[in-house]
């Protein structure tokens, strides 16, 4: 088998302080009730299969759909956790891991893209390595009434 690494899927949660592990973990196909110009995170729940001999970096993007932002700023501040691991005898590993994007902002109502890629680590520069994998997913954001 060849070295797979691989995003099987990726998808939104609106996060709220108080939220079980198991809230944090269904997904959010609509993001309803959001305040215009509030920030909010969102955790972005990804399954991936990762060979254990590669050092590999994931960058999750969100932007409104066919908007991609290219100027965004990588910000790795937030919060990163492996759900569930399982190691491979083939020195590979599938995991479920939640990435929690903060202080994002909506601005309208409609359709948003999550967009996941899978990176060759590079030493100096971890997002300037080669494409792995990506994989997009789409959700739909409604502003509160009257925002």
């Amino acid at each position: 088998m060849p070295d797979i690494n691989r995003i099987f899927f990726v998808y939104p949660t609106l996060y709220n302080e108080g939220m079980s592990k198991e809230e944090c973990c269904i997904p959010s196909p609509l993001i309803a009730g959001i305040e215009s110009d509030a920030k909010n995170t969102i955790i972005v729940t990804v399954g991936m299969i990762i060979n254990l001999h590669e050092s590999v970096t994931i960058r999750t993007l969100i932007y409104p759909t066919g908007k991609p932002d290219v100027d965004n700023t990588i910000d790795d501040s937030g919060k990163f956790e492996h759900l569930k691991t399982n190691i491979l005898p083939n020195g590979k590993a599938i995991f479920l891991s939640s990435l929690y994007l903060n202080d994002l902002v909506f601005s309208e109502s409609g359709m948003y893209e999550i967009e996941t890629t899978l990176l060759k680590d590079v030493e100096d520069d971890p997002l300037s390595g080669t494409v792995l994998d990506s994989y997009k997913s789409t959700f739909y954001v409604l502003m509160r009434k009257g925002d």
